[in-house]
């Protein structure tokens, strides 16, 4: 089965100017292309493009999509999903750590309407510190 552009699009949830952008790239180009210069995307286009929207939703870039797609993959595949599951955890601790700053600003304006900005700012200044000193503490214990 075939489909034009559009088609493909609507079937998808990818914009159209999503689709002409992954061709650009060479991330996906429709399997056919015709006279009129119309789009003909394929099973197996819809296929990679699964692909493509999952590896984007593990947090890969465009770029490194496409070097997985490349002739190499096998190569480089492995070391690719190292490194992003990495930086996941990495944002993933950052995350953790503005989220425990935004429960300590809770706390502290729980009953006030207003919001000191200096206040909160001294605040994550001194959550930092203190997380700074209680590594510390556990590096000497250690």
């Amino acid at each position: 089965m075939k489909w034009y552009v559009k088609e493909f699009s609507q079937m998808t949830k990818v914009s159209v100017r999503t689709l002409r952008h992954y061709d650009e790239l060479g991330l996906l180009k429709p399997t056919l292309r015709l006279p009129n210069g119309y789009r003909m995307y394929s099973e197996a286009d819809l296929l990679k493009l699964r692909q493509i929207i999952w590896l984007k939703f593990l947090g890969f870039g465009l770029s490194k999509i496409k070097t997985l797609f490349s002739t190499d993959k096998g190569n480089n595949a492995r070391e690719y999903f190292r490194l992003q599951h990495w930086l996941i955890q990495e944002k993933l601790a950052h995350l953790q750590k503005v989220h425990e700053v935004f429960v300590e600003i809770m706390s502290v304006y729980e009953d006030k309407k207003l919001v000191d900005l200096k206040m909160i700012l001294k605040l994550i200044e001194t959550y930092f510190v203190t997380q700074k000193v209680k590594q510390q503490e556990r590096s000497i214990h250690s």
